[in-house]
């Protein structure tokens, strides 16, 4: 399970890749959908390769940004309603709690205009090839009051990952409570 959930961080990597320094788009996350069967702990070639490509891309983010004052937060996507599902007190390991985060962020990005259904088709894709969670047995109330204590907040504004059409992402403090409960509700379990 903790192999599984370690699968979110790298999908989240691949989302970003196309907004980080030397970054190209689409080029980590084709990798993984070609690959996604033949990634195993066993499998030593790929999963060298896999790690090398993600500490890189880490690296070359916290070089260029070291304060966390721009593209450094391009790390936290998927983690502002991770975190609050965290905050709210499940058992979800911190992977599971990123990816409902990153299908909750695909679907407030459609409803700002910044990506299309074929983008969350995609991202959903990727995930579900590594066994990450579609739904969770989540209180949404619990979870929305837990963005309060997010330590991404700027000025009394939530500041949001968003992605764009095509793969990367942009920083957002305009996402209205409404859009996330809506994207908070796709991830709830039925």
């Amino acid at each position: 399970r903790h192999v599984v959930a370690g699968w979110a961080e790298i999908v989240k990597h691949a989302v970003i890749q196309a907004s980080t320094p030397g970054g190209e788009r689409g080029d980590l996350a084709t990798f993984l959908a070609r690959n996604a069967r033949a990634l195993s702990p066993a499998v030593d070639p790929a999963i060298s390769y896999l790690i090398w490509r993600n500490v890189d891309l880490k690296a070359r983010v916290v070089a260029a940004d070291e304060r966390e004052a721009g593209i450094r937060a391009f790390l936290n996507f998927g983690h502002t309603l991770g975190h609050a599902v965290e905050a709210a007190g499940y058992t979800l390991l911190h992977g599971e709690a990123v990816a409902l985060g990153m299908r909750a962020a695909m679907r407030i990005g459609c409803q700002l205009g910044l990506c299309e259904d074929v983008d969350v088709a995609r991202v959903d894709a990727l995930l579900d090839q590594f066994g990450l969670p579609r739904h969770a047995p989540l209180d949404a109330k619990l979870v929305m009051a837990g963005l309060t204590s997010d330590k991404k907040r700027a000025a009394g504004r939530q500041r949001w990952v968003m992605p764009l059409a095509g793969g990367g992402v942009q920083l957002r403090d305009d996402v209205a409570p409404e859009m996330v409960e809506a994207g908070l509700r796709a991830v709830v379990q039925p």
